[in-house]
């Protein structure tokens, strides 16, 4: 039976998502003035200078963790494919 390429982008698109609304709700409104209290008590002004981040700094950070995450599936997959190859199968 052949992989629907299609719903598997769609869901990987739509659990992206809610896996991002979640985390924004958890640290914006639950955790938010915690983080910033622990990181101030850290160094003084650092927890207000990371709530204080503008749109582009953000962005710029989403970039970074999307090609982390591409980095690690591209390894992931290399390391899985060296594990399944008929080359290294043992006997």
């Amino acid at each position: 039976m052949a992989i629907n390429t299609s719903k598997v982008v769609t869901g990987g698109i739509v659990a992206g998502v809610v896996l991002t609304a979640i985390d924004f709700i958890a640290n914006m409104f639950l955790l938010g003035e915690r983080m910033t209290a622990e990181a101030n008590a850290f160094k003084e002004g650092l927890g207000d200078a990371m709530a204080a981040m503008s749109g582009s700094q953000i962005a710029g950070f989403v970039r970074m963790n999307l090609v982390l995450w591409l980095v690690n599936l591209i390894l992931a997959t290399m390391a899985g494919a060296m594990m399944y190859s008929e080359d290294s199968a043992a006997g």
